[in-house]
């Protein structure tokens, strides 16, 4: 721990309305909530900014991992799936179906999460 941690945690919530049973969870039952960033009342909260621009390298390098964690493709093989991969427009790294397909995962990520904010004083 550091001098710039916090000593205490907060963690606001409203007694009023349907709001009082969560509370109440909180301490009968040492149960918390954790939110999905769809119910945030700010939208763009949780929203991730999206970019794509990465050179060949990067790109190569991403797809070689990719296919190297879900393939048992040999050396040579991922290789040559890379260079396919990096030549094919309609599937390399500025495709658009590349960019929807990447953002539509990052957002179904992003919305699978919980979320539990809480607060220094």
């Amino acid at each position: 721990m550091n001098n710039r941690d916090p000593i205490y945690l907060y963690k606001f919530r409203s007694l009023s309305n349907d709001q009082e049973e969560w509370v109440q969870r909180i301490f009968q039952h040492n149960e918390l909530w954790f939110s999905a960033p769809k119910d945030f009342n700010d939208p763009f909260d949780c929203l991730p900014v999206q970019s794509f621009e990465a050179s060949d390298k990067v790109a190569a390098i991403y797809f070689d991992r990719l296919l190297k964690e879900r393939t048992e493709l040999k050396d040579h093989e991922r290789t040559a799936e890379v260079l396919k991969l990096l030549t094919n427009e309609s599937r390399n790294h500025r495709s658009k179906e590349f960019t929807e397909f990447m953002g539509q995962s990052l957002n179904e990520a992003v919305n699978s999460a919980g979320i539990y904010s809480m607060s220094k004083c």
